[in-house]
């Protein structure tokens, strides 16, 4: 074959090549990546809705996040007050190991961020990033797994009906009672508050960033007791 035939031939070859990758990589690629968005929407969509307002009918709870215990009769307690008093909210309990499966089948992202959470050693810490990045890709409420739901329901709290709905609901505490104090400090180990941001309840739509966290840090709402208690309300 001529010396420029050849060089016509391997032109052409490289161009097919090239146009193959591209149909690769822009066309199945393409539809590749739109089947992930239905995986994901159909893991999601469970959690997500319906909604009030911005935020998914859904309260969280976290439990087993290091051990295995199972629920003690205050936790059942606890979790019976947000069933009753909350109609059609859906209550979900996560234990590591669901973490682990939700974040994990939400892609390398998510899975490579809990498996940084998963590595911190304190276990606070590692309880509060996780409750963090439970709510930023799922929305909905979270509470502590040993707090009570008091008479105000979450659709008034969160104001389902709100004009603007809201997409991040916080407390902070007020001035607690004395005799509020002297339980904390003696069943809890803490020290007098005042106006603290409460990490044991809030409420968030789905993919909340820091800038709605500086927004609550600075609330001073002066209600924490109007909406939740770490004690039995009976």
């Amino acid at each position: 074959m001529p010396r420029c035939g050849r060089g016509l031939v391997l032109t052409v070859a490289a161009a097919v090549a090239v146009a193959l990758a591209l149909v690769s990589v822009f066309g199945l690629g393409r539809d590749e990546r739109a089947e992930r968005r239905r995986m994901r929407h159909a893991l999601l969509a469970p959690y997500t809705e319906p909604k009030c307002g911005a935020i998914p009918r859904h309260v969280h709870f976290i439990h087993n996040l290091w051990d295995d215990n199972a629920l003690s009769d205050k936790e059942l307690t606890a979790l019976q007050t947000w069933m009753r008093g909350n109609k059609g909210w859906d209550v979900h309990i996560w234990d590591r190991q669901k973490l682990t499966t939700l974040f994990t089948a939400l892609g390398k992202g998510t899975a490579a961020m809990w498996n940084r959470v998963r590595a911190v050693p304190n276990h606070g810490q590692r309880s509060d990033l996780a409750r963090y990045l439970l709510l930023s890709v799922l929305g909905g409420v979270y509470a502590d797994i040993d707090v009570y739901a008091k008479d105000k329901s979450l659709d008034d709290l969160i104001g389902c009906d709100r004009s603007i709905p809201a997409t991040f609901v916080g407390v902070t505490e007020a001035v607690l009672t004395e005799e509020e104090q002297a339980y904390l400090a003696t069943e809890m180990g803490h020290e007098p508050v005042r106006d603290r941001v409460a990490n044991y309840f809030f409420a968030s739509a789905p993919g909340g960033d820091c800038r709605e966290c500086r927004a609550w840090e600075k609330m001073k709402c002066s209600r924490r007791t109007a909406c939740c208690s770490q004690r039995d309300p009976t």
